[in-house]
């Protein structure tokens, strides 16, 4: 039984191994996996390299975004952001950064609950931050995307302009 156990274990680590490093799933099917915020990040740096006319993106703060590279994603990307802005000077040095660009708006989202990231009209990303672990979701498929438009654009419209 021992023996039976350690394989069953064994073979739990190599499918979680294998999770961690899939890429983007084929179309139609959806990832779901708990993430680190470097693997959040990550994910969602490689999302705005790749789209083409329009992203929204979630994050919980302005230094969040700045991560994201946004100044590597096309010019003709029309990039709507929402994100919690301080008062404080780093805060709008980055927002004095990111209105100097045109393709950029962005918009004061102060709940820190969420990465969203939806590319094109073509693939989502949604991570929602936990007590204890980030939940994140990938899909590409039409109508996952139809589905959850309105919790991925909530963020948007809800967000107080600048």
């Amino acid at each position: 039984l021992n023996l039976d156990l350690k394989g069953a274990d064994d073979e739990v680590e190599k499918l979680k191994e294998k999770m961690r490093n899939q890429s983007a799933p084929a179309k139609g099917e959806i990832m779901m996996n708990t993430v680190s915020r470097e693997q959040i990040l990550e994910f969602m740096r490689d999302m705005v390299t790749r789209s083409v006319h329009n992203l929204v993106v979630t994050t919980p703060s302005i230094l969040d975004l700045a991560e994201l590279g946004l100044y590597d994603a096309r010019t003709s990307v029309n990039i709507k952001a929402a994100c919690s802005v301080e008062q404080n000077p780093e805060h709008q040095e980055l927002l004095q950064e990111f209105e100097a660009l045109d393709n950029i708006t962005i918009r004061n989202f102060d709940s820190k609950d969420r990465w969203i990231c939806l590319k094109d009209n073509e693939e989502m990303f949604i991570a929602p931050i936990g007590e204890k672990s980030n939940l994140a979701v990938f899909s590409n498929d039409h109508l996952h995307i139809k589905f959850f438009t309105s919790l991925m654009m909530e963020s948007w419209l809800i967000a107080r302009k600048l």
